[in-house]
């Protein structure tokens, strides 16, 4: 279910939605931190020995739109909204060591896939969705899912996996947040960025994307 009101003494606009929809549609906006394709390569890599597009077919996720959610999924008349509250996110950025596969799901073609750190979610993350809650809330937008550390790569498998799967470790640093609007069906699918902020640099610098050898 969901409720748009405008809040007349602010002319904020408050939006609830009480269930997390799995896939955004055509024309709606949520804030994402995209994986840079460097990670995404070497995370193919990686897995290359599992035959993902044998196993999955058109069902893979198309490895552009890989991302980590931040936010819920919007209409497309609020995109201005998310925009000024969007640029009012202060946060630091972090890093993010996906080395799992698993599956979550027992219906055939509602199965998912998605990548995950197993040593869980990031502290990093935890501040970052703190800082977007309290901030959405100031500009009148409430969403308060708490969202897990993970990478959906695939939304409808047919099977799921037997028991998660170490995969070769990827260390992505998230150092940018975007928001995207969703454009396109099937093979076209695909989130085209309205803007992007990067986030504070890490106290202690890492060595970026050092992930995998060539």
């Amino acid at each position: 279910t969901k409720r748009a009101a405008c809040c007349s003494a602010s002319r904020r606009i408050s939006w609830r939605r009480t269930k997390r929809r799995e896939m955004a549609m055509p024309g709606e906006t949520l804030l994402i931190a995209r994986l840079p394709m460097l990670v995404v390569e070497a995370l193919l890599r990686g897995m290359a020995p599992l035959q993902l597009q044998r196993r999955l077919g058109n069902a893979l996720f198309e490895p552009h739109n890989w991302h980590q959610s931040l936010s819920l999924i919007y209409p497309a008349h609020m995109r201005d909204a998310l925009l000024a509250a969007c640029r009012d996110i202060k946060a630091t950025a972090f890093a993010m060591h996906i080395d799992r596969l698993e599956s979550d799901g027992n219906v055939p073609a509602h199965i998912h896939w998605r990548l995950i750190p197993s040593g869980g979610k990031p502290a990093g993350l935890v501040r970052l969705l703190e800082a977007r809650r309290v901030t959405f809330e100031a500009h009148g937008i409430y969403d308060d899912m708490g969202h897990g550390a993970h990478t959906t790569i695939c939304y409808r498998a047919l099977q799921g996996l037997p028991t998660f799967l170490n995969i070769p470790l990827a260390t992505w640093i998230v150092d940018a947040i975007e928001l995207v609007a969703v454009r396109g069906f099937g093979r076209t699918y695909r989130y085209e960025t309205l803007e992007v902020w990067p986030l504070a640099p890490m106290p202690e610098p890492l060595m970026i994307q050092q992930s995998l050898p060539l």
